[in-house]
């Protein structure tokens, strides 16, 4: 993808200056100037955005495969189409880059985790609707990066399972007796078994449905997992 150079922003703010200047004279009436100054400003964001993407869309491509201290910025900006120039004007390095793509998906999930627990029965923790909107949210959000990010990266895995910890952790202790410490581990297992399965689904290049995939979660989250082993065993061995 090619971006624009620091010259084209600069002319751009040169005719915005121009208009003003057109104003302050008495050529132009405002509204004139305020349309085409945001029209000026639209361009621009939407140009800026491309770029990021480009940039971002870069960077994943070859942390699919490489370290990060084996990328360079000419790494990127040479699979971006643009200059060194055009990413710092985005970012500090390529650390930032990374940060700034984690950032962005982690708010996905944010939203997507409140909204799955928004749309479940509170007395239904462990609902099929909670993981339904999950995995289909996690995945539609971002699948490319956030498969990667999971497998690269384990910060950012923390990260995740942050997100979601508190509001399971919050929706069970208010309806179990015991030791929260041993209530934590056990959300740690569920949350963690459920990654795990994701992270799986994409590397198998999400081989069965989303809707059986979810009945998986949620019979072993309500069962466990030998029943369901069992279940299968029995199912593909019917002599059994």
């Amino acid at each position: 993808m090619l971006s624009h150079s620091p010259a084209v922003f600069n002319l751009h703010n040169l005719h915005i200056c121009r208009l003003k200047s057109c104003l302050a004279a008495g050529k132009i009436n405002r509204q004139r100037v305020v349309t085409s100054v945001r029209s000026i400003m639209n361009k621009n964001e939407e140009k800026s955005a491309r770029t990021k993407a480009g940039l971002g869309d870069a960077f994943m491509e070859l942390y699919n495969s490489r370290s990060i201290e084996q990328i360079s910025i000419r790494d990127i900006t040479d699979i971006a189409g643009c200059s060194r120039a055009t990413f710092y004007l985005h970012y500090i390095d390529i650390y930032d880059l990374l940060e700034k793509i984690e950032d962005e998906v982690l708010e996905k999930i944010r939203v997507n985790a409140a909204d799955a627990l928004a749309i479940t029965d509170n007395s239904d923790a462990l609902s099929p609707a909670l993981y339904f909107r999950l995995i289909l949210d996690f995945y539609s959000s971002n699948e490319q990066y956030f498969s990667i990010l999971m497998r690269r990266d384990v910060n950012f895995v923390r990260s995740v399972k942050n997100i979601i910890r508190p509001a399971l952790f919050a929706r069970l202790t208010d309806r179990t007796a015991g030791n929260e410490s041993e209530m934590d581990y056990l959300i740690e297992y569920q949350i963690s078994a459920v990654i795990g399965v994701l992270d799986r689904w994409a590397e198998r290049g999400r081989d069965i449905p989303v809707e059986t995939l979810t009945k998986i979660i949620v019979k072993i989250s309500s069962e466990g997992i030998l029943p369901a082993v069992q279940e299968k065993i029995k199912y593909t061995n019917p002599l059994i």
